[in-house]
């Protein structure tokens, strides 16, 4: 069991200038590996996903009365179960505490939640009506309501008070805004908002390498299908169009009424951009064309991966297979005021996402993001990975560092999009439309980068180019698939990088880290390969920081030993029984030796435990940095803790001992983060030994598990030497 907390929060600059919290309740996340049996209700007993997501969560936290449990979506796909749930108290539902859960047959593999334990709570009877809440928000944010209903619902402040808000939706197409506000329902104060907008800057996409082709019949029939007898792209239940207009995407310029029709019969649209043309809106049929073209592209070999209709996709109509319909992408070209950049919209499921794509002006003449086929790919998958994460809410990435995530997803499927052949290339979301941008992959950022990097976009370059490595490791061991857009089936290295990349979506929490969202890969991997990849993962991931004590933006190169991490959240160390004739002479005794990993930057705690028939005494040892504790239990009456000189000295005084002693070690991580240490204990007789780094006589501890509670218990005394890394999470 991998346990993870991270803390989240950020502000939003509105347009006026002012700043508006948004904060959530702190995240733990826990993948299970080969799984946890499932508290409750088992799913092969029973076709309700509802009652055996909140069976397992009230069991697991021990969610007691007055607070519930409210289960708000989840599906089946193969032979994982995923399942989405809120936090109520007296029944009224807590807008960010929120719980995902994972399923592989009956097994829990992946939990996550923002649950909090409330200090009080407002009353559950409005004072503020909702139309007032709607004026109000609608004059902070400079927008006008979008028409989607109010929910009056708690929400979880930092103070641990449970605020009764109006939650509204209000947009701005010209400012290129669109938040839930939560407004308080008693003081009408404008509490916290969620941005649905995210941006591409002026960096903008590569175009299509080789020009402009014909393509017939370009619609994955099974990723797009139709009840009718016409093209799944130009249907919409059982209505044909023959315009830019179809299931999965709107393209138009203006309102969604101006699209762009056939050229000629039997749906062609032959309608090739004129490069000799200084005016984009000359070029707007083929600009419309393109898009809804890629935008569709990208819709079909996504579905193929796993985002589908239960899986929160965008279309008009499910073909009755589950999730909210009513949602296709409205698809905005040369749209109105937006210069050098790119927005997508991703409201809830059920309500379209919007993209947007604005020109160029950084060449003459200017160049029409339409035709930026990367762009277009980096915005929906905006859409894609605010929707998988978190259950289809598109409330999901939030935090700084979970915006920036979701920029370094968006430049990484452009990335695999763009990859024609083995080896993986270089890749550059910028060279069409502004020339070298800068945003190359690979790069030579590191996990540790994110300390001093706070826009998104910079943010999301140090994600994306551990995932260009990622997928080149993969490919460099598998091939790559010339096919892998319309065949996810193969073994390729390109098409197992996609299939990872989107289940780890499924797996991970409400506002993850990076940290989370490498777990979610290694996750991911077991629950589909069998971890079959767990050790090029762990391999790739720490070669750019990510390894095994990977915390606070603080690089670890470790790796699992065998790849097969023991990871609790304390640990305790139990020394064999020292019989009299361990405990005579100033020689005698054990060592015991804690060093934290020379990569981790933290503090601890160890608490040392001495129990005997008489007596029992406990110390508190703080360890600094790459420091060595060394505890001497040696039978005296004096002083028998020593730390080395870069560490405070503390003492302990030994009363007199019986025939056999046991010794205790609890090791506590005061900050909440993970590290890794080396546990290993020696005869006192060999310290020098050790002290000269010849460890060929010493004696390292072998654990016996206990169930994975971290309680390791030793019974011989003599072993071979070998090394062990733990890591304990609080």
């Amino acid at each position: 069991m991998t346990t993870f907390l991270p803390s989240t929060g950020r502000r939003i600059i509105l347009s006026s200038g002012e700043s508006v919290e948004y904060t959530d309740p702190t995240t733990i996340y826990e993948t299970f590996g080969d799984g946890i049996d499932s508290s409750g209700v088992a799913l092969s007993s029973s076709d309700s996903i509802e009652q055996a997501a909140i069976s397992f969560v009230e069991n697991y936290l021990g969610i007691t009365s007055p607070m519930g449990v409210a289960y708000t979506s989840g599906y089946r796909t193969g032979k994982m179960t995923y399942a989405y749930v809120k936090q109520t108290d007296n029944g009224v539902p807590i807008a960010n505490a929120v719980a995902n859960i994972a399923w592989k047959g009956d097994i829990v593999v992946a939990f996550g939640h923002s649950f909090v334990e409330k200090k009080s709570a407002a009353d559950t009877s409005p004072r503020i009506e909702i139309p007032h809440a709607i004026s109000t928000a609608e004059l902070r944010l400079n927008g006008t309501h979008t028409g989607h209903p109010t929910k009056t619902q708690y929400l979880a402040t930092s103070s641990g008070h449970l605020a009764l808000v109006h939650a509204v939706q209000i947009e701005n197409d010209d400012l290129g805004t669109h938040y839930e506000a939560f407004v308080d329902a008693h003081s009408g104060q404008l509490l916290s908002l969620t941005d649905f907008y995210t941006v591409l800057p002026t960096p903008g996409g590569a175009a299509p390498p080789d020009g402009f082709q014909v393509l017939t019949d370009p619609a994955d029939k099974k990723a797009s299908p139709s009840i009718i007898d016409w093209p799944g792209w130009h249907s919409v239940s059982t209505t044909s169009t023959t315009t830019t207009e179809g299931n999965n995407v709107l393209s138009y310029k203006g309102d969604t009424s101006s699209t762009t029709s056939q050229s000629s019969a039997t749906l062609n649209f032959n309608y090739a951009m004129d490069a000799t043309k200084t005016d984009p809106a000359d070029n707007v049929d083929a600009a419309r064309v393109n898009a809804f073209y890629i935008a569709n592209t990208v819709h079909d070999f996504l579905y193929r991966y796993g985002f589908t209709e239960e899986a929160f996709n965008f279309q008009q109509y499910n073909f009755n297979r589950g999730g909210e319909e009513g949602d296709r992408v409205l698809l905005s070209v040369q749209h109105s005021g937006l210069t050098n950049n790119a927005n997508f919209v991703t409201p809830p499921d059920g309500q379209s996402g919007k993209c947007n794509l604005g020109v160029w002006d950084k060449t003459t003449p200017k160049r029409d993001g339409a035709f930026a086929n990367s762009i277009i790919i980096h915005e929906l998958t905006h859409g894609l990975t605010n929707r998988m994460t978190g259950g289809g809410t598109g409330h999901c990435l939030q935090s700084q560092e979970a915006r920036g995530l979701g920029e370094g997803w968006s430049d990484a499927v452009a990335d695999w999009a763009f990859q024609t052949s083995a080896p993986i290339q270089k890749f550059s979301p910028g060279v069409w439309v502004t020339g070298d941008t800068g945003r190359w992959y690979p790069n030579g950022t590191k996990y540790s980068d994110l300390r001093n990097r706070t826009e998104v976009h910079k943010i999301g370059q140090v994600w994306a180019n551990i995932l260009h490595h990622v997928n080149a490791a993969l490919v460099d061991k598998y091939g790559f698939s010339t096919t892998a857009m319309t065949n996810p089936d193969g073994s390729e290295g390109n098409i197992v990088f996609l299939h990872l990349f989107i289940d780890a979506l499924a797996l991970q929490p409400v506002n993850p880290t990076f940290v989370f969202a490498r777990q979610a890969w290694i996750q991911a991997d077991a629950n589909r390969y069998n971890g079959a990849n767990e050790e090029l993962l762990w391999t790739t991931f720490a070669k750019y920081g990510l390894g095994v004590g990977a915390a606070n933006y603080n690089d670890s190169a470790s790796v699992p030993s065998h790849f097969k991490p023991v990871v609790t959240y304390r640990g305790q160390t139990k020394l064999p029984p020292l019989a009299h004739s361990d405990i005579c002479g100033v020689a005698a005794g054990w060592v015991v030796i804690v060093k934290v990993n020379p990569q981790t930057v933290v503090t601890l705690f160890g608490l040392v435990t001495a129990s005997w028939s008489q007596k029992a005494k406990a110390e508190l040892i703080d360890s600094k940095q790459n420091s060595k504790s060394t505890v001497f239990f040696d039978g005296k009456d004096k002083e028998s803790l020593c730390l080395d000189s870069d560490s405070s000295t503390k003492s302990i005084t030994w009363g007199p001992f019986d025939e056999q002693m046991t010794v205790e070690l609890t090791f506590y991580h005061k900050t909440g983060v993970g590290a890794s240490w080396d546990i290993s204990a020696i005869k006192a007789d060999k310290m020098k030994e050790y002290l000269d780094d010849d460890l060929k006589t010493a004696v390292t501890l072998i654990p016996i598990d206990d169930g994975g509670h971290g309680n390791q218990d030793y019974q011989n005394t003599t072993f071979n030497v070998t090394r062990m890394t733990y890591v304990f999470e609080e």
